[in-house]
């Protein structure tokens, strides 16, 4: 297995400061959409209940033939239409409150979808909340490692010139050198530290 790119090539295709993630829309969260969809059918459900308190009609019609007949083969086959047509009408007039219960039990349903997507909105935002303290704080770690990073260089490099030119110790340079390589560890897991809060943000926003 080989690795194609580093964490900064990562870390520069990534929009850090993209307006998507600025802004907060519920909607993006699949658990957002399912709870307002379960709003929708209870509120559906109100509907189709109440509406079972209305009168309906039916009108039905029937048009038919019969034989009457001895013989099938020989007789007359003398063949008698029929027709009938009519209207069914149906009042409810009393279901032991039947209906009513059903459309309060639906309307107690939205309530509770309502305090559902209320609490959930509100954890939503806490965990936005979060997630962009915790990408600022990987922000900032990543800058202050980049500039120990650079230090640390510094010093190994001088610290090689001293040793070049005879005026620095071997003992000198390897600690210098562990300094530089440390600081570099450190600021390759700040590179890492901020991509992922930066997925974390994404995810707490739903954009992934």
């Amino acid at each position: 297995i080989g690795l194609t790119d580093d964490l900064e090539i990562l870390l520069a295709r990534q929009n850090l400061e993209s307006p998507a993630l600025q802004t907060i829309d519920y909607t993006d969260r699949p658990e957002y959409r399912l709870l307002a969809q379960n709003k929708k059918l209870n509120q559906i459900n109100i509907k189709r209940y109440k509406k079972g308190y209305l009168p309906s009609v039916r009108l039905f019609g029937n048009l038919s033939r019969s034989l009457q007949d001895d013989d099938f083969l020989l007789g007359t086959n003398q063949w008698i239409p029929s027709s009938a047509i009519g209207l069914n009408i149906q009042v409810p007039i009393y279901d032991a409150g039947d209906k009513k219960a059903k459309i309060e039990q639906a309307q107690i349903d939205v309530a509770r979808n309502d305090l559902q997507l209320k609490q959930f909105e509100q954890a939503m935002e806490l965990q936005v909340t979060n997630a962009r303290i915790s990408y600022q704080i990987a922000k900032k770690n990543l800058s202050d490692r980049k500039e120990n990073m650079a230090l640390a260089q510094s010093i190994y490099q001088t610290a090689q010139i001293k040793y070049r030119e005879g005026v620095g110790s071997s003992l000198e340079l390897s600690q210098a050198e562990r300094d530089y390589f440390a600081a570099e560890q450190l600021y390759i897991q700040a590179l890492y530290d901020l991509l992922s809060a930066h997925i974390d943000m994404q995810i707490a926003l739903g954009k992934i």
